[in-house]
């Protein structure tokens, strides 16, 4: 049964913690990175309990496949598939009644049929290529599958001789219901003893269970189409043109039949014991807005879920050693920030804030400048910065329409950094706040005054001498 993510009830879970039974989406897991065998590995975490997660499977992740019939139908029309339903129809127009090309033809539809259960299986459901991957793979497993019917027809004239007709009939009704399971453990196995033990493959088909006897009944009625399409094409077409529908509807039916079987496979295969690769198939997922966060955003959701479990300090943890590797992250520190100011940590916030105010200065964040300055200093009067950021805060509190608070910011400088060389143009920047947004022209004109004075031979004294005389 499908179970979804516990902190997004719209996505489908692929993960579960066995300690406390949280089901998670992959936007919600912790990534670890280490290396085995020279070899970069992601494991997957619980942010809650920090402990490796164990996967709901791949057949957790995909619709069942009585929900999907139409896509079966359609599968045989894509890429390569059709190209090699055409052409062999095709051919077979001209051939088919060579027994070379009858028995070339049905080992290339078998071998193509398995490559598409094999690729369904491990979750590619587009049909495979026609490349020379595929040409000149192992041809063995086209032949097992004959093998496997042979060996059936054996066994069941050879009980029908020995025991007679009843235990015959008995043989072959197990027989024929058990072929698409022999199919499937061949493919998973790859070996036909195991494919036509009754002891594995009856096994396989309790476990399935009814949705067994439901694909049963689909490819039994897949089975019997092409006659019945035969039946009547050659009644309505000239017989060349049915020839060609009914060889085409023949290799349309068998693709389609091995890709359902490879569906079922992969929609079952912890149940089977088949290894599907989970990364593998989840790069194969189509990426939506509304879909699973990308990596970059897993450290804020990772404290989301820190939060509404009520682990408010392994939270702030969480977000402190991101932010030492992405120190320069705006978002990250605005989330650090705020947790310090919800969680009343006034120390913390306040040994934080040049450097938060330092990443809003660089990101030209004027507004949040203003209030982290302000919120700041209202907690602690005697906020610590370096003369370069009070000289951009207080530049940044003019254009925000805040003079009151640019002026001070100013005159901080003047008394917290006297020798700085920001010192004259932080001066002149506060006879012209007095003088223009203030309305205290005299104030202005003799900090101007000084200015002049002192710095006769600077760019800032002749600055101060132009403006003054224009006041």
């Amino acid at each position: 049964m499908a179970s979804f993510c516990k902190y997004h009830p719209s996505q489908a879970a692929h993960f579960v913690c066995e300690r406390c039974d949280t089901h998670l989406c992959p936007e919600c897991v912790s990534l670890r990175e280490h290396k085995l065998y020279n070899t970069i590995k992601t494991a997957h975490f619980c942010p809650i309990c920090n402990i490796p997660l164990q996967s709901l499977g791949v057949g957790h992740l995909i619709a069942p496949f009585w929900t999907r019939l139409p896509q079966f139908f359609l599968y045989p029309f894509k890429g390569h598939a059709l190209f090699l339903i055409i052409a062999m129809a095709a051919v077979g127009i001209f051939l088919g009644n060579s027994i070379l090309f009858l028995l070339f033809s049905t080992v290339i539809l078998i071998k193509y049929s398995y490559a598409a259960l094999t690729s369904t299986a491990q979750g590619r459901l587009s049909p495979p290529e026609l490349g020379g991957e595929m040409i000149n793979a192992d041809i063995s497993p086209a032949f097992k599958q004959l093998g496997l019917i042979a060996i059936n027809a054996f066994l069941f004239f050879w009980i029908a001789q020995s025991l007679g007709q009843a235990p015959a009939l008995i043989f072959l009704l197990l027989a024929v219901l058990g072929i698409p399971a022999m199919i499937m453990i061949l493919a998973c196995s790859n070996s036909v003893l195991k494919a036509i033990n009754p002891l594995v493959f009856v096994p396989v088909i309790w476990r399935v269970g009814w949705p067994y006897l439901l694909m049963y009944f689909f490819l039994i009625l897949l089975y019997g189409a092409p006659s019945a399409l035969a039946y009547y094409l050659f009644k309505l077409l000239p017989d060349f043109l049915a020839r060609f529908l009914t060889m085409a509807g023949q290799q349309y039916y068998t693709i389609m039949c091995y890709n359902l079987m490879g569906y079922v496979l992969l929609q079952y295969h912890e149940v089977l014991g088949y290894q599907v690769n989970y990364e593998d198939f989840v790069s194969q997922l189509p990426v939506t807005k509304k879909g699973c966060a990308a990596n970059n955003d897993k450290p804020l959701t990772e404290v989301d879920i820190l939060i509404k479990e009520g682990k408010f300090d392994e939270a702030l943890a969480a977000l402190q050693r991101e932010l030492q590797q992405n120190s320069q992250d705006k978002e990250l520190a605005g989330r650090y920030y705020k947790l310090l100011k919800a969680g009343g940590k006034q120390q913390e916030l306040i040994n934080f804030a040049p450097d938060y105010l330092k990443i809003l200065l660089a990101a030209n964040d004027k507004k949040t400048i203003r209030q982290v300055y302000k919120e700041c200093l209202k907690l602690n009067g005697k906020l610590p910065l370096p003369a370069e950021a009070l000289y951009h805060i207080a530049a940044t509190l003019n254009k925000e329409g805040d003079p009151q608070s640019s002026l001070a910011a100013y005159l901080r400088i003047t008394k917290e950094h006297p020798k700085h060389e920001l010192l004259p143009d932080s001066y002149f920047h506060i006879a012209k706040l007095l003088n223009e947004r203030l309305g205290k022209p005299e104030q202005a004109r003799e900090i101007l005054t000084v200015l002049i004075r002192k710095f006769t031979n600077h760019d800032i004294g002749r600055a101060a001498k132009a403006y003054t005389e224009g006041l």
